[in-house]
């Protein structure tokens, strides 16, 4: 009778050793296939937009989390679209190797925008984005003010409520110095405003200025790289 009752446990034991391993499986086939759902979707929206053409875009969302409530990433390198999970990797090929995520933002009620702009896929999370029209900016001095106007624009679908700083700064042999800084309105999405700067004048000859814009306060915009333009003045 001992000798049965023990294999009995042996037997349970192995059974439930294989139904707890066919689980485990089971539950990493689900991650796997809901990680190849969300990479085929980021795939089906950059090559769709990549054969439109410049100035297309579309909106997306992506889940906060994966089957197994796992946190994960995306990358792209060359044309190679990456997702990683846990120790795990997934990978597919694009058609374009211009791909850039700026950010990138998850869950289901976060839009996010790919867009084509001049051949380069460009992916950006649902938040604001400030940017100088750098072809905008007009230049005037009177031998004592340094007057200078320009549009802003926020380049997102999203608006937002903090106001927007915007600077003027001097670059004189590599080192910047800050010239004038003014608090305009909050721009709405795809809104834009124009601001005024000046200064007094810093001298005759060649002068380097940066045109800068930001949210004040801790605001993250889709793109932190296009905040700013360089500017050339010869009085």
């Amino acid at each position: 009778m001992i000798v049965s009752i023990a294999f009995l446990i042996l037997v349970l034991i192995v059974v439930s050793a294989m139904a707890l391993e066919k689980n485990i499986e089971s539950r990493e086939l689900k991650t796997l296939l809901d990680v190849k759902r969300v990479g085929v979707s980021l795939k089906d929206n950059i090559d769709m937009i990549s054969q439109q053409g410049h100035g297309y875009y579309k909106y997306f969302s992506i889940p906060e989390t994966v089957h197994g409530d796992y946190d994960y990433n995306v990358t792209v390198s060359n044309n190679i679209l990456e997702i990683t999970w846990a120790d795990k990797v997934w990978s597919t090929q694009l058609n374009t190797p211009d791909v850039v995520i700026y950010s990138l933002d998850k869950g289901g009620n976060r839009l996010n925008r790919v867009m084509d702009r001049g051949g380069v896929i460009e992916i950006t999370g649902d938040r604001p984005n400030l940017k100088p029209l750098c072809d905008s900016i007009r230049l005037s001095s009177d031998g004592f003010l340094l007057n200078v106007s320009f549009d802003v624009v926020n380049d997102a679908h999203v608006g937002d409520g903090v106001s927007t700083t915007t600077a003027l700064t001097q670059v004189v042999g590599g080192t910047s110095y800050g010239l004038k800084t003014v608090l305009t309105s909050p721009i709405p999405a795809y809104g834009k405003t124009t601001v005024s700067l000046n200064d007094t004048d810093h001298g005759a000859g060649q002068t380097t200025f940066i045109v800068g814009v930001d949210y004040s306060g801790d605001v993250l915009e889709g793109i932190e790289s296009d905040n700013e333009c360089n500017l050339t003045v010869v009085r």
